[in-house]
């Protein structure tokens, strides 16, 4: 819901749900670690939901990088071996 919000509804204040957007990148970052998923589709539906969350979301970029840079890039990083 989140990502069709977004995609939806582009230029629109996205600051009330900074905390609905960490959860969802929470959880993101949770499944793409887990081994066990190498759909190769599913991996792509995720990591397109992270681009599209972020994208012209200066809120959510500033808390990846202040907040979640470490767990995010360890997961990518392990996403990219996988792949």
């Amino acid at each position: 819901m989140l990502f069709n919000y977004v995609l939806c509804f582009e230029s629109d204040n996205k600051k009330a749900l900074q905390p609905a957007f960490e959860n969802c990148f929470k959880t993101i970052d949770e499944a793409l670690g887990d081994i066990n998923i190498v759909d190769q589709d599913t991996l792509k539906a995720m990591l397109l939901a992270e681009c599209r969350i972020l994208y012209k979301n200066s809120n959510m970029c500033s808390w990846v990088e202040d907040s979640f840079k470490l767990f995010f890039s360890e997961t990518h990083n392990e996403v990219k071996k996988r792949t």
